[in-house]
């Protein structure tokens, strides 16, 4: 928006496609609360999934299109990933430590719970916390797919200045 994330070029028909594709979901969002009848349940639960899928969505073609020109942006754009991330599993490690969902009462406005799936799920004595996802296992899922970086990034010979905690505290939380 200041002029510092600018389009690539060729990626007009990319985000034009994108723009379309906005602009049928949100029709068709605007149709169901203004149909003839009363929504049902699962029709307005699949409508909201749809714009969180889009807002989703977008993020990817803002990066894919314009962010990621060089080098040093991927690796800025890693680097708080990795971040994020190891604070989404520093949260799960005090959930699974306390045995208590701490996200519980945090709702975002006009969304709710379409499931009965508890932040916490227990089998046995085990207690299984999804910190910030919807299952325990996808958020087991996109901490694999971040350990990786946070290995490479504690490796980095960029960031030996940097002091071996804060080198290698992610990998720890998010292994």
């Amino acid at each position: 928006l200041a002029g510092k994330l600018l389009p690539l070029p060729g990626t007009r028909a990319v985000r034009l496609a994108f723009c379309f594709f906005s602009v049928c979901i949100l029709v068709s969002y605007a149709s169901l609360a203004q149909g003839s009848r009363a929504p049902v349940a699962l029709e307005t639960s699949a409508a909201d999934r749809g714009l969180i899928g889009l807002l989703a969505w977008t993020g990817v073609i803002v990066v894919a299109s314009a962010a990621i020109t060089d080098l040093d942006r991927l690796k800025l754009l890693l680097r708080r990933t990795v971040v994020f991330g190891s604070w989404i599993a520093g949260l799960d490690i005090v959930e699974f430590e306390l045995r208590k969902d701490l996200l519980a009462n945090v709702h975002l406005p006009g969304l709710k719970a379409s499931s009965d799936i508890s932040g916490i799920i227990v089998r046995g004595t085990f207690t299984r916390p999804s910190s910030t996802a919807a299952h325990p296992l996808e958020l087991a899922g996109v901490l694999a797919m971040l350990l990786p970086f946070a290995i490479q990034q504690a490796l980095d010979p960029a960031w030996r200045h940097k002091s071996r905690w804060r080198r290698w505290l992610p990998v720890v939380l998010i292994g």
